[in-house]
C-alpha cells in the first residue's frame, strides 16, 4: 500500500464496554496523635536535697510505678532539687533515682545508686536522696506486699533506727520527707556520710578478702537483711551472712568515730571535708558537726558490732574497748567521747572488720548469733519511733481511718495517746489507730493533733497534722453523650460530626478527645470533630473518644474509628472493529495498530496511548477520576500514517 491510499484509512468505530469505579486506601496516618490530657493528670511539685556527702551535678530520673520516665534534670550547686512534674495518681509510687555528680566531701562521684520513694500523690512533697532512703527502698521492696505506703514508712523506720549513724532530729519527721536548712544540715550530712562509708567499708574489706563485692551489692544486701529487723544475714532473699557480719563490726566503728567527731572517709579524717560541704550547701549559720551529740541508737550500734567482734574473737582489747562503749551514755558531746576512746579504738575495730570479711563460715555465723541477741547493756532503753502520713480530708458522713506506723527496738510493748483529737474520733491505746465518722456540724478544720507513742520509758511524737472535714457533696447526676460518627470520609471531603449531649443538672458541659486525627479539630465546648483529609491523610483513624464532663462526672462515647479513603478511580474498556478497507474502497493490506484519545472538554484530547498490535479489538483505560469522558480512536499503517478520529463515545465515570 503506497502513502496515498494510507492517508484514505476508514475511521475506527469504538464503544464503551463498562465502567467500573474502584476505590481503597493508598496508606495513612496511624492515629496516634492525641489532643487532649485525660482529666486526672496534675501538678506535683518534687523537691529535696541529694547527698551521701552533697552531691552537686546529679543526673535525677523521675519514674513513675511502671518503670515510665517523667522527668530527668540535675541536682543544683547547692546539692538539691526543685522540679514540677505532671502526672497521675496512678503512677504512684514514684521513684527518683540520681547517678554520677560529685560527692563535696570525697570530690568523686558517689560509691553507689541513690534513690527514694514518694509514697502517695501530693501537691508539693519532699523527697530528699540519700543512702537511708535509698537502704528504705530496697528494703520496703523486699516486704511481703512490696512498695505500699505501709511498707515504705516502716522501712524508713528500720533504717533509722538499726543504721542510725547521728540522726536525732530527723528520727521521727524522717530523713525522707523533712526539709533539710540550717537547723539540720549538719546531721544529715554526717549520718549520710557515715552511712555511706558503712557501705564503702564493707565493700572494700570483702573484695579484699577475696569476695569481689559492689557497693549497690552492699546496700541491697542490708536493706533485704533488714526484713527482719535485723541485720543478721536471715533477712530477705539478698541477705548475705557476711556481709551482715562485715558491716555489724563496721557499724561499730564508724558509730563510735561519728559520736567522737573524726569520721575517716576513704581513709582520711572527712571532718574538714565535710564541714566545708555544710558550708557550700547552707545559708549563713548552719548546724555545726561540734553541735552533734551522740543518740542512743549510735550507742547500741557501737554496743552490739562490739560485742559480735569480742566474743567471736576472744580479744581482750575488744572486750575492754565494749566496756568503754557500755560506759557512754545518749547526749554526750564529741570532745567528751574523744576522751574516754582508747586511741587504738580504730585500729583494733579495723582489724576486726578485716577478720571477719576473711575468716571461716563459723566465725560469720559467731558474729550475726550475737547480733541476733541483741543489746547487751538492756538498762539502756532505746527509744521507739513513729511514722505515718495520715490523711488530711474527710466527708462528713464518711469514715477517717489511720494507723501509724511505730518500731522499738528493745522489742517493748507500746501504748499510744493523742492530743488535740476532735471529738468525733477515738484512738486505740494498743495500735495508735484512729477513727471516726464526723457529721455535718462537724465540717471545719481540726488543727494540732498529735500522736504519741511510748515504750514505759521513752516516747515519740508524730505530727502535729490537721484534718479537714469537708461537707457532704450534692448528688450529681452524670451527663450522658450520644451520636453515631460518620465512619468513612474522602480525600477533599468535609468530615464534621457533633455529638448529642445533656446534663440532668443543668452543669456547663466540656468536652475532650483521645485519638483525634491529625487532619482534624476539636471544639471543647461542643464535642464537635471536624476537617478535611488530604491525600497523605489516606488510612483508618481507631480509637477515638469523646468525653463530655460537668466538672464532676463525665461520659464517653466511642471508641470509634474514621476511615479516609482515597477519591474513587474508575475504569473505562473500550472494543472496536479493525477496519478493512482504505477510504478509497481498496483493500487494507498494511495495519499496524491503533491510537486512543480521550479527555473531558470535547473536541480536546489530551491523553492518548498507542497500540502497537493490529490484532487486538479491546483497552482498558484505567486510574480515571470521576467526570464525564470523551473516547475517540485512529488507526495507523506500516508507515505511520493516522486515519482521521473515530466518532466520540461518551461515559461518565460516577
Amino acid at each position: 500500500m503506497d502513502g496515498t491510499q494510507a492517508i484514505g484509512l476508514k475511521k475506527l468505530c469504538i464503544g464503551v464496554a463498562t465502567a467500573t469505579i474502584v476505590s481503597g486506601c493508598l496508606g495513612g496516618g496511624d492515629g496516634d496523635e492525641s489532643v487532649s490530657a485525660m482529666p486526672d493528670y496534675a501538678d506535683v511539685r518534687l523537691s529535696g536535697s541529694v547527698g551521701d556527702g552533697p552531691i552537686v551535678g546529679a543526673t535525677l530520673t523521675v519514674l513513675a510505678e511502671d518503670g515510665a520516665v517523667l522527668a530527668s534534670f540535675e541536682s543544683s550547686d547547692f546539692a538539691g532539687y526543685d522540679v514540677t512534674v505532671r502526672t497521675r495518681p496512678r503512677n504512684f509510687p514514684l521513684t527518683i533515682e540520681a547517678r554520677g555528680g560529685t560527692d563535696l566531701v570525697t570530690d568523686a562521684a558517689p560509691d553507689f545508686f541513690l534513690e527514694t520513694v514518694v509514697a502517695r500523690p501530693s501537691k508539693r512533697k519532699v523527697a530528699n536522696i540519700n543512702p537511708y532512703t535509698t537502704i528504705a527502698a530496697e528494703l520496703a521492696r523486699n516486704l511481703p506486699g512490696g512498695m505500699s505506703r505501709s511498707n515504705i514508712e516502716k522501712a524508713e523506720s528500720i533504717v533509722v533506727t538499726r543504721l542510725n549513724f547521728g540522726l536525732n532530729s530527723l528520727v521521727d519527721t524522717g530523713p525522707t520527707s523533712t526539709e533539710i536548712n540550717d537547723g539540720n544540715v549538719a546531721e544529715i550530712v554526717s549520718a549520710s556520710e557515715a552511712l555511706g562509708e558503712l557501705i564503702r567499708r564493707t565493700r572494700d574489706a570483702m573484695s579484699a578478702a577475696g569476695t569481689p563485692v559492689t557497693g549497690d551489692d552492699v546496700l541491697q544486701a542490708i536493706g533485704s537483711d533488714l526484713t527482719d529487723e535485723v541485720l543478721d544475714g536471715q533477712g530477705g532473699p539478698r541477705a548475705d551472712a557476711r556481709i551482715a557480719a562485715v558491716a555489724s563490726v563496721a557499724s561499730a566503728q564508724i558509730a563510735l568515730e561519728t559520736m567522737a567527731n573524726e569520721l575517716h572517709v576513704n581513709g582520711v579524717d572527712g571532718t574538714p571535708a565535710m564541714a566545708a560541704a555544710i558550708r557550700q550547701v547552707s545559708g549563713a549559720s548552719p548546724q555545726s558537726l561540734d553541735e552533734l551529740t551522740s543518740t542512743v541508737q549510735m550507742l547500741y550500734q557501737a554496743r552490739i558490732g562490739l560485742a559480735a567482734a569480742a566474743s567471736a574473737s576472744g580479744d581482750a582489747g575488744l572486750e575492754a574497748l565494749l566496756d568503754t562503749a557500755l560506759s557512754l551514755r545518749p547526749g554526750q558531746d564529741a570532745s567528751l567521747v574523744r576522751s574516754l576512746l582508747p586511741g587504738s579504738y580504730r585500729s583494733a575495730l579495723g582489724a576486726s572488720v578485716t577478720a571477719v570479711a576473711g575468716g571461716g563460715d563459723s566465725l560469720v555465723q559467731d558474729v550475726n548469733a550475737v547480733v541476733r541477741v541483741g543489746d547487751p547493756d538492756p538498762g539502756i532503753n532505746q527509744p521507739p519511733t513513729i511514722n505515718g502520713s495520715p490523711e488530711a480530708t474527710v466527708r462528713a458522713n464518711g469514715t477517717y481511718y489511720f494507723l501509724p506506723t511505730a518500731f522499738d527496738p528493745d522489742g517493748d510493748t507500746l501504748s499510744f495517746s493523742a492530743n488535740g483529737l476532735p471529738g468525733w474520733a477515738s484512738i486505740d491505746a494498743a495500735s495508735g489507730e484512729i477513727s471516726g465518722t464526723p457529721g455535718e456540724a462537724e465540717v471545719g478544720d481540726y488543727t494540732g493533733i498529735t500522736i504519741t507513742v511510748s515504750d514505759g520509758v521513752a516516747s515519740a511524737t508524730l505530727g502535729p497534722f490537721a484534718i479537714a472535714v469537708t461537707p457532704t457533696p450534692v448528688i450529681n447526676s452524670p451527663p450522658g453523650i450520644g451520636g453515631t460518627p460518620a465512619d468513612t470520609v474522602t480525600v477533599g471531603s468535609d468530615y464534621s460530626f457533633t455529638p448529642s449531649a445533656s446534663d440532668a443538672d443543668g452543669d456547663t458541659l466540656t468536652f475532650s478527645v483521645e485519638n483525634l486525627p491529625s487532619w482534624a479539630s476539636f471544639d471543647a465546648s461542643t464535642g464537635r470533630v471536624s476537617g478535611t483529609p488530604g491525600d497523605a491523610d489516606v488510612g483508618a483513624y481507631n480509637g477515638i473518644r469523646i468525653t463530655v464532663s460537668d466538672g464532676t462526672d463525665s461520659a464517653v462515647l466511642g471508641p470509634f474509628s474514621i476511615s479516609v479513603e482515597a477519591v474513587g478511580l474508575g475504569s473505562v474498556t473500550l472494543n472496536w472493529a479493525p477496519p478493512t478497507q482504505n477510504e478509497d474502497g481498496t483493500v487494507l493490506t498494511d495495519l499496524a495498530g491503533y491510537r486512543i484519545y480521550w479527555g473531558t472538554t470535547p473536541g480536546q484530547y489530551p491523553n492518548s496511548v498507542t497500540i502497537d498490535n493490529p490484532g487486538v479489538t479491546t483497552y482498558v483505560i484505567d486510574n480515571l477520576g470521576p467526570g464525564t469522558y470523551q473516547f475517540v480512536a485512529t488507526s495507523i499503517n506500516s508507515a505511520g500514517i493516522e486515519s482521521d478520529y473515530s466518532n466520540p463515545a461518551t461515559k461518565t465515570v460516577p
